[in-house]
């Protein structure tokens, strides 16, 4: 059964989540963390994406976003 749709509301901020299959890990050294804030920063230049914090961990990433930057994820999958 599919989950329900999510509540969009103006001016509130996102918890944007990955995290690996299985709680593996997804940055496996030091470059990896460095790869990956290097494709935030390529992202920003695209879109107009605001990020406000991010947190990366070795299975998963955690960042906050206001909503009318949110939809940039579809654009980029």
């Amino acid at each position: 059964m599919p989950r329900a749709g999510r509540v969009v509301a103006d001016n509130e901020v996102y918890h944007v989540l990955n995290r690996g299959n299985g709680r593996a890990e997804v940055f496996h050294k030091p470059a990896d963390f460095a790869a990956f804030v290097t494709l935030i920063g390529e992202a920003k230049e695209r879109f107009p994406v605001k990020v406000l914090a991010y947190c990366l961990m070795s299975n998963h990433f955690l960042c906050g976003a206001p909503h009318n930057t949110c939809y940039v994820k579809r654009e980029l999958m």
